[in-house]
């Protein structure tokens, strides 16, 4: 199933960070990106935005040092 979401009426931060979900050096920072990206996806297309709260669930804790 294709989500289509209208760009136009996204804001450039959400862009800026839906770029960087699709470069691959950025998967690393997902539990499971493949999930993360389809609810991304689901949440942008029905106009919800993510909370600090929906990030913390799926990024994997720093290492430390970074």
């Amino acid at each position: 199933m294709a989500t289509y979401v209208d760009i136009d009426t996204l804001p450039a931060a959400t862009l800026r960070h839906l770029a960087a979900l699709r470069d691959d050096k950025d998967h690393a920072r997902y539990i499971d990106y493949e999930v993360a990206a389809r609810e991304l996806a689901e949440m942008l297309s029905d106009g919800r935005t993510p909370t600090i709260g929906w990030y913390r669930r799926r990024l994997r804790s720093p290492e430390p040092g970074r």
